[in-house]
C-alpha cells in the first residue's frame, strides 16, 4: 500500500461525506490499525474541502458518466462510470443499507453507513463512516461475490467502533483488479457483469486470508446500495496515439 496525493484529498474531504449525516459525538474514535487486517486504516481527516476528483483524460483515457459507452477511439479508451458517480469525475459515493438478499429490498434499519471514493486509479480509495453500531465491535469491508456466499471474498479495510456508535474507515489499498474482478471497462457494457457488491460485515464471519464467509449472517449486515465500481488504472491497455 502506498500513499498518494488523490488518497489525502480524499479523506481531506471526508467531511463532505459526513455533512448529511448525523453528527460525530465529541470524542469519537477512528478505525483501528492491526497488523493482521487486510488494509491499514489511515485517520487523518479535516474540514470539508472541495470535492477530490479529476475531470478529463488520464493517460488518454476519458472518463464517461454513468450509462455511457465504452471503445475504443483514436483519443483512448472511453471507460464508464458507475452509479453514484459525481458527474464525469473520478469520485462516487454509495450508501450502505440493510437488505434483503433474495430481493434486493431494503429493509429499515437504525444503522446506516455512507462511502465516498474514487473509482478511477491505481488504488482502490475510499472514506467510510457508519453510525449506529454496537459500541467495540469489530467490522470489516468486504467485496462479496454472487450468489452469496461464495468463494472470492476481498477484504478492503477493517475498524472498530467508538462509545458512540460510530465507525470511521479510511485507507488506500493496491487490489491489482478491477471490482468486480471480472469486469472490462474497455468492452460493451452490455457484456459486463453488474457492479460489486460490497458488504460491511462482522470481522469474526469473515476469513480474510482465504477468502470466504466463515458464519454468514447477512440480516446482519450493511450491502452498498449502488452498486460500486472500481477501474484499476494499471490494468488498462496503453492508449492508442
Amino acid at each position: 500500500m502506498r500513499a498518494n496525493p488523490q488518497f489525502l484529498a480524499l479523506v481531506f474531504a471526508t467531511g463532505l461525506l459526513t455533512a448529511y449525516l448525523p453528527a460525530y459525538a465529541e470524542s469519537h474514535g477512528h478505525g483501528n490499525d492491526d497488523d493482521n487486517s487486510p488494509a491499514k486504516t489511515s485517520h487523518d481527516h479535516g474540514p470539508p474541502a472541495t470535492p477530490p476528483g479529476h475531470s478529463g483524460d488520464h493517460g488518454g483515457t476519458s472518463v464517461k458518466p454513468p450509462q455511457g459507452s465504452c471503445s475504443d477511439d483514436t483519443s483512448g479508451i472511453d471507460v464508464q462510470g458507475p452509479d453514484g458517480q459525481s458527474g464525469a469525475s473520478h469520485v462516487a459515493h454509495t450508501d450502505f443499507v440493510k437488505i434483503d438478499i433474495a430481493t434486493g429490498d431494503t429493509i429499515a434499519s437504525s444503522s446506516s453507513a455512507s462511502m465516498m471514493y474514487f473509482w478511477f486509479g491505481s488504488t482502490f480509495d475510499y472514506v467510510l463512516n457508519a453510525h449506529q453500531l454496537t459500541a467495540g465491535s469489530q467490522w470489516t469491508l468486504t467485496y462479496q461475490p454472487e450468489p452469496m456466499p461464495s468463494a472470492g471474498v476481498v477484504c478492503l479495510g477493517h475498524g472498530t467502533v467508538n462509545g458512540g456508535g460510530q465507525l470511521h474507515i479510511a485507507t488506500s489499498i493496491e487490489l491489482n483488479s478491477n471490482l468486480p474482478p471480472g469486469l472490462d471497462p474497455t468492452a460493451d457494457p452490455a457484456t459486463q457483469p453488474p457492479d460489486a457488491l460490497l458488504a460491511l460485515v462482522t470481522s469474526s464471519n469473515v476469513d480474510c486470508t482465504a477468502g470466504t464467509m466463515t458464519t454468514f449472517t447477512p440480516d446482519n449486515y450493511l450491502f452498498s446500495k449502488p452498486r460500486v465500481r472500481f477501474v484499476d488504472t494499471d490494468l488498462l491497455p496503453p492508449a492508442t496515439p
